[in-house]
């Protein structure tokens, strides 16, 4: 089984592929970092889309034009949380939506469903916590997290990020209530735990 999994995050494609493999390793993963990747590809060999959603996008006619040309394809949307908008204007219709509490055995029972007439419950598939929570974090979380790794100042991460400092810092104040710690020397580490678990995933999809 052949499915395709549309994220620009490659760290939520590297723990739910390695964890979902490590149950079925019948299915096989391809990584598309956006829906237009996907759509220049050979889409009849896929079986699924599964489509990562991390922050409100403009109206995306290459994902809706997936659902129209391929009707065959099972869609399966991974949201952040139950009142994220996911509207069929937007984005076509998904077969199935799961968020983000729900995305382990969702994906874990769905493939299983599939793979097997075995009538035992599979296993949780189990993600590390600090990486459950960095996959989550929207693309400016994300890079200001990176920067603070970095070592750069405030002012520094607004001149890269074309962010004034007042908003540095209400990100800087979102990333340690998200990871639950007090201090820009937790994020450094939090950031170096979630590195090796990407170094370590990289080197098994290369």
């Amino acid at each position: 089984m052949l499915v395709a999994f549309v994220s620009s995050c490659t760290t939520i494609f590297y723990h739910l592929s390695k964890a979902i493999n490590a149950n079925y390793p019948n299915i096989s993963f391809i990584h598309f970092e956006k829906p237009e990747d996907f759509l220049s590809a050979n889409l009849t060999i896929f079986s699924h889309l599964i489509y990562k959603i991390t922050e409100k996008e403009k109206e995306n006619s290459a994902f809706k034009n997936i659902r129209k040309r391929y009707p065959q394809i099972k869609t399966i949307a991974l949201a952040p949380d139950s009142n994220f908008p996911i509207s069929s204007a937007q984005y076509g219709k998904f077969d199935f939506v799961f968020i983000d509490k729900e995305i382990d055995n969702k994906l874990n029972n769905y493939f299983y469903s599939l793979s097997s007439n075995n009538k035992l419950e599979p296993d949780p598939l189990n993600f590390d916590v600090n990486a459950r929570r960095y996959i989550n974090l929207h693309t400016a979380l994300s890079q200001c997290l990176f920067q603070i790794w970095s070592g750069k100042s405030t002012k520094q991460i607004g001149d890269l990020l074309n962010k004034s400092p007042k908003t540095i810092e209400k990100y800087v104040k979102e990333l340690k209530v998200t990871f639950k710690v007090e201090s820009k020397k937790e994020l450094v580490e939090i950031y170096d735990q979630v590195s090796k678990i990407d170094q370590e995933n990289s080197m098994l999809f290369s």
